[in-house]
């Protein structure tokens, strides 16, 4: 049920202009009431405690949006917060989470102005290497929510409101990506698997 209902919706009401993929976003609400309990506790009992959220595939994805709730609700200061750890996990935001979309206005002079105010990331007083997701070269996974769906841009629209203004059907990364890509470098019939980890964008 998560992965198949992926329309976007607002994530955490109209103030923050930014829309998410639904079934991961309704999981994570469900997360949320479980685990508040704990993580007051444990920020109550020591003021300079931090908070760390890791996952693998959709529970990275898990991570993310309950650490960005637990920060925009309040219950968590930006010192409170360790950088979020994920592996091969899915794409969540419309690119408005990177501080465009349908927010941005054309300038006269043809030039973007984005009245969000900057990134997700960054109105929250986090800066982006808050949320670090690991990935391999070739993992689908991460790309998962982010495809170019634009061949099938027209049917989705057709399926509900939610899909009918939706412009960023591409994009969707926060945070930094680090893609572990694995050369093989062959001498003399010898190979070498080298395994690299280099920074980079989600859909390079």
């Amino acid at each position: 049920k998560t992965n198949l209902t992926f329309e976007p919706v607002l994530f955490e009401g109209s103030e923050l202009g930014i829309k998410v993929h639904r079934g991961a976003y309704e999981a994570a609400q469900a997360l949320y009431e479980r685990f508040l309990p704990m993580v007051q506790e444990h920020v109550d009992k020591d003021p300079t405690a931090k908070v760390c959220f890791t996952g693998h595939s959709i529970g990275g994805a898990m991570a993310v949006l309950l650490m960005l709730m637990f920060r925009h609700r309040g219950v968590l200061l930006p010192q409170q917060i360790a950088p979020v750890y994920t592996f091969g996990a899915p794409a969540l935001f419309c690119d408005g989470a990177l501080g465009c979309c349908s927010a941005c206005s054309i300038g006269p002079d043809g030039s973007e102005a984005c009245t969000l105010g900057g990134s997700l990331l960054s109105r929250l007083g986090l800066r982006d290497d808050a949320i670090r997701s690991i990935m391999m070269a070739r993992d689908i996974v991460p790309r998962a929510f982010s495809c170019d769906y634009s061949l099938l841009a027209e049917i989705l629209r057709g399926w509900g409101p939610n899909w009918k203004d939706h412009t960023c059907l591409t994009g969707g990364a926060t945070g930094e990506q680090l893609i572990i890509s694995v050369l093989v470098r062959c001498d003399q019939g010898a190979c070498l698997h080298v395994a690299c980890i280099t920074y980079g964008m989600l859909l390079q």
